[in-house]
């Protein structure tokens, strides 16, 4: 059954209550800046060994930033100049957010294999070792809804993107009243555009800080031994 932006399965582009229309940047600027902190204390230890590595990271997060104030500009102009040029430039705009997300995810996790762990034993940033599973959203709409729809788990179908869900724009979205037919009582991958940003700034944040103060306070034993 087609998904088009007047098919059966997408008949409501217009919520009843508006949807929020931009997501809070201060979370994405905070994740960038708890990056950059830590960078610098990595290069203090390090030396530039994965300064590469943090430098693209912090890029590709501005990357992310660019697009989402893209995307708030398409929301509040819809359902004004509602098209289907409008939800292609949509659909370029999210699959582009989630490759540059999960290529910063996937960087991160580079970059802690990389920290010489037998010079500095006990300062790899364990936080990183895992950062796919601490930002599920991400991961799951880049490899469900995108990279690999015809894999276990995906969703191989043709769709729009729908602007006005609560919780930020959905890829490939499918009416309620369709979801157990063609999902088999699965959820969809995707929770939303801003809920999965979230998640994902979030968590770089919280790794970011918690590699600096492990580092911090290995710094304050050198000098203290000094």
């Amino acid at each position: 059954m087609p998904n088009t932006p007047s098919g059966p399965l997408q008949a409501q582009h217009v919520a009843d209550a508006p949807p929020p229309v931009s997501f809070d940047l201060a979370i994405a600027y905070g994740a960038k800046n708890a990056l950059r902190e830590y960078y610098w204390y990595q290069h203090w230890f390090y030396g530039n060994n994965n300064d590469d590595i943090l430098l693209t990271v912090v890029k590709r997060i501005d990357q992310t930033i660019f697009i989402l104030q893209k995307i708030t500009k398409l929301i509040e102009d819809f359902p004004r100049t509602r098209s289907e040029d409008m939800f292609l430039e949509a659909e370029t705009y999210l699959e582009s957010f989630y490759y540059l997300a999960f290529s910063a995810v996937i960087l991160l996790e580079v970059h802690r294999n990389k920290i010489p762990a037998s010079r500095e034993p006990g300062l790899e940033p364990p936080c990183f070792k895992s950062l796919r599973s601490k930002t599920r959203g991400v991961r799951d709409v880049r490899n469900q809804l995108i990279e690999h729809p015809d894999r276990t788990g995906g969703l191989l179908m043709w769709g729009w993107a729908k602007l006005d869900e609560p919780g930020g724009p959905v890829l490939k979205y499918i009416e309620p009243v369709f979801l157990d037919m063609l999902l088999e009582g699965r959820s969809h991958p995707d929770a939303g555009l801003f809920v999965n940003a979230k998640e994902f700034y979030e968590s770089i944040k919280r790794c970011s800080e918690r590699s600096s103060e492990a580092l911090k306070a290995k710094g304050a034993r050198i000098i203290r031994k000094a």
